[in-house]
């Protein structure tokens, strides 16, 4: 009992000292858009800020607001409300006024074959002009300034893409501590520090800030190649490198927020969609599994110390654990997360493990997501999909290695 102790702490341990250096590479290679110190540009391309929108009547009007008192000198703002039954257009109206930058586009209705943003993602970029385009969602908090420091990152570095991850306003105790297991597996799985590298095809994408040159959208056939694509930002992010486009990936912490979620529901129905489509890719039997294999060796050091006797066992877990605090302290720091839950890391492994159980079983039974008032066929979406948790190429080069 205690030799096999013994191993599988020992991988645990493994698992989290590659998790520290994850953060140190992280750290060193993802600039914190609040440590800039760009210069403003002399000719500021034309950015057009893409917003869409459905059923976002809570958190539209402030997200609005904030994007509209950005001193960008060339902006413009194209927000589509996508078939909201709610007071979305009607705010928009009233926040927008007599705004000259602002265009305004109502969907009624969703063609076959599309996913309701992807439509509307579409719709927006149909009308807009800029040199640029911003795709964002409509709960997003940006200050003033970040588009003109965002700008001169891009154009300093000669990047055809950015994107920013943003800080996580609280929730609630029991859904922060989920979140910072989830953002953890996320920035560490995106490997940044491949991100832009030569050679490298790794990209990544933000729903909250993403950054695009239109020509090179426009190489990439826009939209239209990624109409059933759930996880639709990283996969543009994917699309763009595999076409040789130069990525870029800034934290965005204090300058850009969201609210993720208003409860610990709705954060297991909209993140346990996200996870049942990119990490399950629409099996519910394949999220499970994956989400096993983390929470087990997350686990396994609180169980091991106080299951043996062996001096060894006791002394790997007492060190993966302070390992595995530190590692996420310092992540949700860098981040602007809640550190609270970094107190309790089992409940904050146990959380994020649920939300796929739960998304496993419940998309399981209905054989399909609903998103928005929508209902997508799991098989559908499994065929049309082309984000991918590793590369294409480098799939390709690993084999072949």
């Amino acid at each position: 009992m205690n030799t096999l102790l013994s191993i599988l702490v020992t991988v645990s341990l493994f698992i989290w000292t590659y998790q520290l250096y994850a953060l140190i590479r992280s750290v060193k290679s993802v600039k914190l858009i609040d440590k800039f110190q760009y210069k403003p540009l002399t000719d500021p391309p034309k950015v057009s800020v893409i917003m869409t929108a459905c059923n976002e009547e809570a958190s539209i009007g402030k997200a609005l607001a904030s994007r509209l008192s950005d001193s960008y000198p060339n902006i413009e703002f194209i927000i589509v409300n996508d078939r909201s039954t709610d007071r979305t257009l009607e705010i928009v109206k009233e926040t927008v006024g007599e705004d000259e930058r602002v265009k305004v586009i109502d969907i009624a209705e969703l063609p076959e074959g599309w996913l309701g943003k992807l439509n509307a993602l579409q719709k927006g970029v149909e009308v807009s002009t800029g040199e640029w385009l911003l795709f964002s969602d409509a709960d997003i908090v940006v200050l003033d300034g970040v588009m003109e420091q965002v700008m001169a990152h891009a154009v300093v570095n000669d990047l055809h893409h950015v994107a920013m991850l943003p800080s996580f306003s609280p929730i609630s105790f029991f859904a922060d501590a989920g979140v910072s297991a989830i953002i953890r597996t996320v920035v560490f799985g995106s490997q940044p520090w491949k991100i832009g590298k030569k050679d490298s095809d790794w990209a990544t994408g933000s729903g909250s800030f993403n950054l695009v040159k239109r020509s090179m959208l426009e190489k990439i056939g826009g939209f239209e190649v990624l109409k059933m694509e759930v996880i639709d930002d990283i996969a543009l992010g994917q699309k763009l490198a595999k076409a040789g486009a130069r990525p870029g990936m800034i934290f965005g912490r204090k300058v850009v927020s969201v609210k993720w979620y208003d409860s610990t529901s709705e954060l297991f129905n909209g993140v346990g969609r996200t996870l049942f489509a990119g990490m399950g890719r629409f099996s519910g039997l394949r999220l499970t599994l994956i989400a096993l294999f983390p929470y087990f060796f997350d686990m396994l050091p609180y169980v091991a110390f106080f299951a043996s006797n062996s001096v060894y066992v006791q002394a790997v877990s007492v060190v993966t654990i302070i390992i595995s605090v530190i590692v996420t302290y310092y992540l949700n720091l860098h981040l602007g997360h809640s550190i609270v839950s970094v107190l309790f890391p089992p409940i904050s492994h146990t959380v994020a493990f649920s939300i796929c159980i739960y998304s496993s079983i419940v998309h399981s039974l209905r054989g399909g997501i609903n998103w928005k008032g929508t209902f997508y066929d799991s098989k559908e979406l499994r065929k049309k999909m082309s984000f991918s948790l590793i590369p294409v190429s480098s799939r390709k080069k690993e084999k072949k290695d």
